[in-house]
C-alpha cells in the first residue's frame, strides 16, 4: 500500500515495514501483535488501518518526523461478548488520571454512528460500560478517548 509520501506492507508474525524511497530500503514497524496481518488500507496520507487474523485491528498514526511510525496498542479495551448475539455489550478499560471519556462507534466504512461522553467513575481505575448496543449485524469500531490516550477495538454483531 502506498500513500503519498511512504508505502508499507504487513505480512505474517505481525510483520509491518515501511518504505519512504519508493521500496529501495525498508524499515520495520511495530504492531503489537503476533498475529498475521492481511491487509493496509488509509484514509488520508498520515493514518491507516492494519486488519488481521483473529479479529485484529491497529491504528497506523505517523509520530514526529525522525521517529518510527508505531501502531496504537489497544489490549487495555476488553469487549464482551465478542462476537455479539444480541446487539447488546459491555466493555471494560483502565482510565489515565482524567475526569470524563467519550465513546465512539463506527460502522466498517467509518461512519461515525455514536459519540458519548461518561464521567470517571474514579482516575486510574478500571471503568465499566454495560447494556452498549450495536444497530444490526456487521462490524464495527469503538474508541474511547481519555485525556491523550486513545483505544479501539473491533467489535462484530452476528
Amino acid at each position: 500500500m502506498f500513500t503519498n509520501t511512504a508505502g508499507y506492507a504487513a505480512g505474517d508474525s505481525g510483520r509491518i515495514i515501511m518504505s519512504t524511497d519508493n521500496g529501495v530500503t525498508w524499515t520495520p514497524m511495530i504492531s503489537g501483535t503476533t498475529e498475521n496481518l492481511n491487509a493496509i488500507q488509509f484514509s488520508t496520507d498520515s493514518t491507516g488501518w492494519v486488519v488481521g487474523d483473529n479479529g485484529v485491528i491497529r491504528t497506523l498514526q505517523p509520530v514526529p518526523t525522525g521517529m518510527q511510525n508505531v501502531l496504537a496498542e489497544n489490549s487495555g479495551l476488553n469487549v464482551f461478548p465478542n462476537p455479539v448475539a444480541d446487539g447488546t455489550f459491555s466493555l471494560t478499560f483502565k482510565t489515565p488520571s482524567c475526569e470524563s471519556f467519550e465513546l465512539f462507534i463506527y460502522d466498517a466504512q467509518g461512519k461515525l454512528l455514536a459519540r458519548t461522553r461518561h464521567a470517571v467513575q474514579q482516575s486510574g481505575a478500571e471503568q465499566t460500560l454495560s447494556g452498549l448496543s450495536l444497530p444490526e449485524v456487521g462490524v464495527y469500531l469503538l474508541k474511547i478517548q481519555a485525556g491523550e490516550t486513545v483505544l479501539k477495538k473491533r467489535i462484530v454483531r452476528k
